[in-house]
């Protein structure tokens, strides 16, 4: 199979849309998932405009698409805001792989390169951390790239009050400011 992974672009939104609704699938409990089915189904039947402002407006996001159908099958992104660049801190945003293409079913971790592809594109833009929150189920995959966890900033997940997500960065470079933990609290305004 041959895939690229690309900047995403006008035009693509419906697709991600698409990828955003797929992969929240495995997330059932009923699917060995961690969130109750019903909270999956509220998910799914979220707006096209709502899902758009939660995962694309105000990011930067790359997604890998099927090069013998144009299919798009995974996004990843950083929030961009004024914010972001003004504490030189960037928001983990929109890590979503179809499932059928999730946990190298396909052979190729569509998730690794994702993220390996932020990565590069924040310290490209002179972040000096990404930031952002994670299940419990799926920290483990954050820690691969250098992610440290920080249990006292640690919150509720909007789609579940019993899933707590835990907050995570991963340093691009040093700097006296990493030893601070403000992004928790700038969180809210990070799309400014």
């Amino acid at each position: 199979m041959d895939y690229l992974l690309r900047e995403f672009k006008h035009g693509d939104e419906k697709e991600v849309i698409s990828v955003f609704k797929d992969a929240n699938n495995p997330r059932r409990i009923s699917k060995g998932g961690i969130y109750p089915d019903e909270k999956i189904d509220q998910i799914q039947n979220w707006s096209d405009e709502k899902i758009k402002s939660f995962i694309i407006d105000g990011n930067f996001l790359f997604v890998v698409e099927i090069e013998e159908t144009n299919e798009i099958i995974g996004t990843g992104g950083i929030s961009t805001g004024a914010t972001n660049f003004l504490f030189k801190s960037t928001h983990s945003r929109a890590h979503y792989v179809k499932e059928n293409y999730q946990k190298k079913k396909a052979g190729i971790s569509f998730g690794k390169m994702l993220r390996e592809a932020t990565i590069s594109k924040a310290a490209s833009l002179g972040f000096r951390k990404i930031f952002g929150y994670a299940a419990p189920n799926v920290i483990g995959f954050h820690k691969k790239f250098g992610a440290k966890a920080y249990p006292k900033y640690n919150k509720k997940s909007p789609f579940s009050s019993s899933v707590e997500l835990q907050y995570y960065e991963i340093e691009l470079y040093d700097s006296i400011w990493n030893g601070w933990r403000i992004e928790p609290y700038i969180h809210k305004i990070s799309k400014m």
